[in-house]
Order: structure tokens, then sequence, then C-alpha cells
């Protein structure tokens, strides 16, 4: 792989509640560009507040019809005091799949995500 296939980009990701009868904590970032497409990643909680299993799991969207396959990974912002296990994704897009699946964000110490939880936005 060369160096004009790898991106790097910042991401935020801001909460909000789903319009469902019982709301439900729901992330997303705002529209990025990558690649000369634009992109955005949906984050959700799995478990809830009494469950000490909960989980953050991440997709990234692709917004446009298009055809790709790329390799992805998220990693911890430098300000940030909440270690991440790198994990390596792929997904191919096609014009009919513009979103990979959820992909959990496997944390060093799991209870670190309740203060990641805390922040008004999660930044990798």
């Amino acid at each position: 792989m060369s160096n004009a296939k790898l991106f790097f980009t910042d991401i935020i990701l801001i909460p909000h509640r789903t319009d469902d009868f019982i709301p439900q904590l729901c992330y997303e970032t705002a529209k990025f560009s990558v690649f000369g497409h634009y992109w955005l990643v949906r984050g959700r909680i799995q478990g809830d507040e009494h469950n000490f299993q909960r989980s953050l799991s991440l997709k990234i969207v692709l917004k446009g019809k298009s055809s790709m396959d790329i390799e992805y990974c998220f990693i911890r912002d430098a300000y940030s005091n909440v270690d991440l296990i790198p994990e390596v994704h792929r997904h191919s897009y096609t014009a009919e799949d513009s979103s990979s699946d959820y992909k959990e964000i496997k944390l060093v110490q799991p209870l670190d995500l309740n203060s990641l939880l805390a922040e008004k936005s999660i930044k990798f």
C-alpha cells in the first residue's frame, strides 16, 4: 500500500437521542471528506447504565453512491485519557451497501467507557 492511499482524520462524535418511543443514546460526526468522498461515523451504546458489559460500537457511512474497498481503524485522540486497542477492519462499499457494520471499540480498561460517555463529545 502506498502513502497516497493512507488518510488520517480526527473525528468528533456528538451525542443525540433517537426518535424512538424509548429514546436511545447514539452518536454521529459531521460529514468529512476522505478519498474524494463524503463520510460520517455513527456510534451506539450496547447495554445500559445498569449493565457492566456496556460497549461503544461505531460504523462508517459513505455518503453518495460509489464502490470501493477500505481498511480502517480507530485510534485514541492525542489528548485522550482512554486507551483503545486498535483493530483493523475492512469493508467493501457498493451502491447498495453504503454503510459498514457496527464494530465494537475495544478499550484497555472497559470501565473507561464511563469517562468517555461523560464527555460532551467523544474524540478519536
